[in-house]
């Protein structure tokens, strides 16, 4: 939400506010990419997009900067809204137990786009591909040279290799590899 738009801001706060108002007195927080930033005109809404995505990743609202005198047509008490005025927690406070995020974007030409975000599930640690310590499984060795001849002396290079570092070092070989005229291929 823009908070600097004499008109816009209230309709869209109060609207907002009155749509989401609960009975538990819960602050629903409020805030703005075009405070922080300025107005991205076409690509607003991608901005503020971003920021959810930010805030998923790290589980904070960044603050909103420049917010000096609240708007007096906004019903800030009535409809428990907030403006995060410093890093807060994210809440969570949905059924699935996932963050929703409403997201609103009106640009320049009466463009709008609206949707609601849900946070990514909860996952349990899976452990990395280059770490398959707990994990017997097969290993995709790849090796590449600028010409066969070097691409057999990579291969040959990592037969001498310890079994327990060949997933790290299939990573790093599988990465180089791509940019070489030559490859082979080899199972573990």
């Amino acid at each position: 939400m823009t908070l600097g738009t004499a008109i816009g801001d209230p309709t869209e706060a109060n609207w907002v506010g009155e749509s989401f108002l609960k009975n538990d007195n819960k602050e629903l927080y409020i805030g703005s990419v075009k405070g922080n930033i300025g107005h991205l005109e076409i690509t607003a809404f991608l901005a503020s997009l971003c920021k959810v995505c930010s805030m998923f990743q790290s589980g904070i609202i960044p603050p909103n900067v420049n917010l000096l005198k609240p708007n007096p047509a906004i019903h800030w008490e009535d409809c428990h809204l907030r403006v995060t005025l410093s890093p807060t927690s994210l809440p969570c406070q949905s059924t699935t137990g996932r963050s929703l995020i409403s997201l609103a974007s009106s640009g320049i030409g009466g463009a709008n786009g609206h949707c609601v975000v849900e946070g990514p599930p909860t996952a349990d640690p899976v452990a990395p591909f280059w770490r398959l310590d707990a994990i017997q499984a097969s290993c995709l060795l790849v090796a590449g040279g600028l010409s066969p001849r070097s691409t057999t002396a990579v291969g040959e290079s990592i037969r001498a290799i310890d079994s327990e570092k060949l997933p790290s070092v299939a990573a790093a070989f599988g990465r180089r590899s791509r940019s070489m005229p030559w490859r082979s291929y080899a199972v573990t």
